[in-house]
């Protein structure tokens, strides 16, 4: 569940099992209502007036490495708040996490929009490698980024606010700008990195874009500079 944003006043909510798409004004009241299947994440555009979301359209591979699932071939939908057939704009694979809940195990990086709302940055995962894209909204203009090898999926793509960079995490965090250039590494500190198969801590922006915030959803927060400098943990009890 999410807020739509300031303008608007709505909400959306969805269910990876079932296979609805409800948007809700803050009374409660049903606005819109569309159909798909395994509905997360989901991204508000910009302006408010479309979303995207990834679901999973087939499956690309059944024998992978141990410790692995499935490779899945995820498409990303393009539709508005009253729209009830999504358009699929673009297709990758991705990793699925072993034993656990099918619906609920795709590791996948994106969608995240373009604070200008004209692009769409989603990640890959393969057994050749990783990639993170980008692609037009109206499906034009693919193309990859950074290509590269990693033992873990891309697990999270995120934009920053000012559009100059792209957050992704794939066994490691790194950030990238849209053209490609500046590729750099970021130093995550032990306490919150967590060894498994899949590697999952989630970085957040800061709004001014000059920060970014880890966490590895167990008990710890790491807030270090864009560029990987001043690092320092906060304990969460």
């Amino acid at each position: 569940l999410s807020w739509l944003g300031a303008v608007g006043g709505r909400l959306w909510n969805f269910a990876s099992h079932s296979v609805a798409i409800n948007v809700i004004n803050e009374q409660g009241d049903l606005k819109a209502s569309g159909r798909g299947a395994l509905l997360h994440p989901i991204a508000w555009s910009p302006n408010s007036q479309e979303f995207a979301f990834i679901k999973e359209i087939g499956i690309s591979a059944e024998h992978l490495p141990r410790g692995r699932g499935p490779i899945v071939q995820i498409g990303i939908f393009l539709t508005g708040v009253d729209a009830i057939e999504p358009k699929q704009i673009a297709s990758a694979t991705s990793y699925e996490s072993p034993n656990i809940d099918r619906l609920n195990s795709i590791v996948f990086g994106g969608p995240s929009w373009a604070p200008d709302g004209r692009e769409i940055a989603f990640g890959s995962s393969n057994d050749s490698g990783v990639s993170v894209h980008l692609i037009g909204r109206d499906g034009t203009n693919h193309r990859v980024i950074w290509e590269g090898e990693s033992s873990a999926p891309i697990s999270q793509v995120e934009w920053s606010p000012d559009g100059e960079w792209i957050l992704f995490i794939a066994g490691s965090a790194r950030v990238v700008r849209p053209d490609g250039s500046g590729l750099h590494q970021l130093e995550l500190p032990s306490e919150i990195i967590i060894e498994t198969p899949f590697f999952r801590v989630w970085g957040a922006w800061s709004p001014d874009s000059s920060r970014i915030a880890f966490y590895n959803g167990r008990n710890g927060v790491a807030i270090m500079n864009r560029d990987g400098s001043k690092v320092r943990v906060l304990e969460v009890r």
